[in-house]
């Protein structure tokens, strides 16, 4: 709370002289506000809080914490996928690759058509290691060979090994369907397949 400033007032005298005091008093503290640099220089608040700050009207306004809140909520997801952009869906194996991945499903903004699928293992296998991706349209549909090969991880090799044969060239639709599957089981391990989806 601000200190009130003191102001000399006469112990005796008429009324006519008391008000001749406050009025050259007032004067006084008028003019000291008034060559102040409060109202340019930084302004400490002294740890109390600014309050009833209005919503910003120009560039250069306070911002209180509603019109903050707001702003926040209107930032997109750092992740998620602006039209027009490259993305990729990744299937990953914990262990030795073997059976179907989860499926992937496209969602708004996540159109596209398949580029390069690149296949990677932590731990090599002692045989030839293959996946394929299969897609389903709408996710209704008969599941079709996204790859036109396998795509394959040979015996003792990491990779990683890359691909761009697809049997589709029309771009992938909201509701279709992906998922990975291991065709053949070589005993590679904590595997990656990777499909990087064009715009």
């Amino acid at each position: 709370m601000a200190k009130p400033l003191p102001v000399p007032i006469p112990v005796s005298g008429d009324v006519e002289t008391l008000r001749k005091h406050i009025v050259v008093a007032l004067n006084g503290l008028s003019l000291r506000l008034a060559q102040s640099d409060n109202r340019t220089a930084a302004m400490s608040m002294g740890g109390n809080r600014l309050t009833n700050v209005p919503d910003p009207a120009n560039a250069t306004d306070a911002v209180n914490l509603r019109t903050l809140k707001k702003s926040l909520e209107g930032i997109s997801h750092p992740h998620q996928k602006v039209s027009g952009q490259h993305y990729t869906i990744v299937w990953s194996v914990n262990g030795t690759a073997t059976g179907t991945a989860p499926p992937y499903i496209i969602n708004p903004y996540r159109t596209g058509t398949p580029g390069i699928a690149k296949l990677y293992a932590l731990n090599t296998g002692a045989g030839n290691t293959a996946m394929n991706i299969y897609w389903v349209q709408g996710g209704t549909g008969t599941p079709v060979k996204l790859l036109t090969s396998d795509i394959n991880l040979p015996a003792t090799k990491k990779g990683p090994i890359t691909t761009m044969g697809f049997t589709l060239s029309l771009p992938f639709a909201i509701n279709d369907v992906l998922y990975s599957v291991v065709t053949t089981t070589g005993g590679a391990s904590n595997v990656t397949l990777e499909l990087l989806v064009n715009p």
